[in-house]
């Protein structure tokens, strides 16, 4: 089962109780302990722009801090009892009584319950966009007042920590009862298009 709410402005609240009646945390339920996703992030975007001569430039940043995401998807990529491909480090630093202080389970353990090492930090930065554009010359007596050209790359680079394909998750889009839960959510795609503005 679990219990969400609307986001609110980031606060520390100071108990369980707090935590749910400031709305700003979803909460997994499970048999022994509740795990905790904090969901009070603030969003955040700006879009800056350059001319020179005739080139145009123009950046459009976004992202978001102060949240967490609940990675299910470790429970598969960690899971070294199961016979599909796991992730290296959940191999090769697995605990073992030669390696006591490795933090990943035995091989052959069987993850089969959520717990706060699936929780991580969702804060991110992304490149949304960028456009650079030339503006052509036009010569006297031409039908044409102005021509330009332009390059758009989107998605470019992330600056995140989280260790999924893309923090900016959104595997339950239909279902607020669920946010920030990552569940085989797809990665945002990185494209190029290229221009032509004319005008007559």
């Amino acid at each position: 089962m679990i219990f969400s709410s609307v986001p609110v402005e980031f606060s520390c609240a100071k108990t369980l109780k707090e935590i749910i009646k400031d709305s700003i945390v979803s909460i997994v339920f499970l048999p022994i302990n509740p795990i905790i996703i904090r969901k009070c992030n603030k969003i955040y975007g700006f879009t800056t722009n350059f001319d020179y001569k005739r080139f145009t430039l123009s950046l459009y940043f976004y992202g978001s801090y102060g949240n967490d995401i609940f990675n299910a998807n470790l429970l598969q990529q960690e899971n070294t009892y199961s016979s599909t491909n796991v992730r290296k480090d959940s191999y090769y630093q697995a605990w073992s009584e030669d390696n006591p202080g490795n933090i990943y389970p035995r091989l052959g353990f069987r993850l089969r319950e959520p717990s706060d090492r699936q929780v991580e930090d969702g804060s991110f930065l992304r490149l949304g966009s960028i456009t650079l554009g030339y503006r052509l010359p036009i010569g006297h007596g031409s039908f044409i007042r102005n021509l330009s050209i332009s390059v758009t790359g989107r998605n470019l680079f992330t600056l995140t920590e989280y260790k999924g394909y893309s923090p900016d998750v959104n595997s339950f889009a239909a279902d607020p009862m669920r946010i920030g839960i990552d569940w085989g959510g797809y990665p945002s795609t990185r494209s190029f298009a290229f221009g032509v503005n004319m005008a007559f």
